[in-house]
């Protein structure tokens, strides 16, 4: 439970990461060889955690079992990632950086979703929104 919190909060962190080649050779096995649906899956769960934060729980309208049901695709995910997917690239990045490698990897991942997520049209044009709500007069 704590390394999904760890990795929870690393995903959405946007500091540049400071690693080794191990854990850079991680990364880019997580970001290469993850697919756009894994992505949006992280992206999800990301979503999921933070609607429950009380400043936008009233606007996100999400029952325990579809939160529930997000965590444990989210929790197959990061299994099958660094245990299937990239498991040399984990076992090296754990045995020279040790287990904080796995945390930058996966922030590493989350970014790469993250940005991928606000590239998409519906979400350029709902963000662009914003523009035509604001007052160029009193700017």
């Amino acid at each position: 439970m704590k390394l999904l919190k760890i990795l929870a909060i690393a995903a959405v962190m946007s500091s540049p990461v400071q690693a080794s080649v191990y854990t850079d050779d991680l990364s880019r096995c997580l970001v290469e060889r993850s697919t756009t649906e894994d992505k949006f899956a992280l992206v999800k769960w990301m979503f999921a955690a933070a609607s429950r934060h009380p400043a936008v729980g009233d606007i996100a309208n999400l029952s325990e079992q579809e939160a529930e049901q997000i965590s444990r695709d989210a929790a197959d995910l990061f299994v099958r990632l660094v245990s299937e997917v990239c498991r040399e690239e984990t076992r090296r990045a754990v045995k020279y950086d040790g287990a904080s490698a796995i945390e930058s990897a996966f922030e590493v991942l989350g970014q790469v979703a993250g940005t991928e997520l606000f590239s998409t049209p519906e979400v350029i044009q709902s963000l662009g929104q914003l523009e035509s709500f604001i007052d160029a007069d009193k700017l």
